[in-house]
């Protein structure tokens, strides 16, 4: 969640270069949220693969 904010000396409204530098700032910010979150589900994922590998090897250690 964010908050994006362009500031002029006047008063005025926003055109379609604002809009335009908007939507392509959300788009980059959605870009940097999503490979965030992908990195730390890929770590997640290599966090349970290594519990998943210490508890296979106790199984298999512990085969007579």
């Amino acid at each position: 969640l964010g908050t994006l904010g362009i500031y002029y000396r006047e008063v005025r409204t926003t055109g379609p270069d604002e809009i335009q530098l908007i939507d392509q700032a959300s788009r980059i910010a959605g870009i940097a949220i999503e490979r965030e979150q992908s990195q730390a589900a890929l770590g997640m994922a290599f966090e349970e693969i290594r519990k998943s590998e210490g508890q296979l090897r106790q199984i298999v250690d512990t085969i007579p």
